[in-house]
């Protein structure tokens, strides 16, 4: 989603959520200003797997620590 509120100040930013492995890839934005200038901007979008977190109760001093791992 591109947030409207700072395209105003030339914010572009493209936030991505709940990405996915089969996202990985190569991107392009293309915009044109009022006098039909193009701007072209590529990316590649690297996505790693990541492990689901494992939580421990671990015994502390007074009483115990929830340690997460991932």
């Amino acid at each position: 989603n591109i947030q409207l509120d700072k395209v105003k100040d030339g914010d572009l930013s493209q936030i991505i959520h709940d990405v996915r492995l089969s996202d990985a890839g190569v991107y392009r934005c293309l915009t044109r200003t009022e006098r039909q200038v193009q701007v072209q901007a590529t990316l590649e979008l690297f996505v790693v797997a990541v492990s689901k977190p494992k939580l421990t109760f671990v015994p502390a001093d007074d009483g115990v620590m929830l340690q997460c791992k991932a």
